[in-house]
């Protein structure tokens, strides 16, 4: 993934998380901030930043998170495009590669897509 498009998935699913700007009360999961980030998933990929000697913030995490995803999508034996990171973002790695998304998920990336498009076009990058 190039760096732009992993900074267009962030941003994008950013703003799908937290559609006011503002983050949600914690989820089910623990899940909080602008990513709704669980505390497994910040531990996780807050060692491999800190290891790396980078900074440890939200969007960090979101990217390494991003990053992580299309890694073990493609060792799964998922393709490891935008819509099947942002299924396994919102449902879960084990459960996109069962097959076995809900519904929401598939939602839940195809809103990220199109926000990612609303940005690029925002930006210039995309005709209407």
């Amino acid at each position: 993934m190039t760096a732009a498009t992993l900074a267009l998935t962030v941003a994008a699913l950013a703003l799908i998380e937290t559609p006011n700007g503002v983050p949600a009360h914690p989820g089910p999961a623990g899940e909080t901030g602008p990513w709704q980030l669980t505390p497994r998933v910040r531990v996780d990929r807050g060692r491999e930043i800190r290891a790396r000697g980078e900074k440890v913030t939200d969007e960090a995490i979101a990217r390494e998170q991003v990053l992580w995803l299309e890694r073990h999508l493609e060792s799964g034996g998922a393709a490891p495009v935008i819509f099947n990171i942002c299924l396994a973002w919102n449902c879960g790695l084990d459960e996109t590669l069962r097959g076995r998304a809900p519904v929401r998920s598939f939602d839940f990336a195809n809103r990220v897509l199109v926000m990612m498009a609303n940005i690029e076009r925002e930006r210039g990058g995309l005709s209407p």
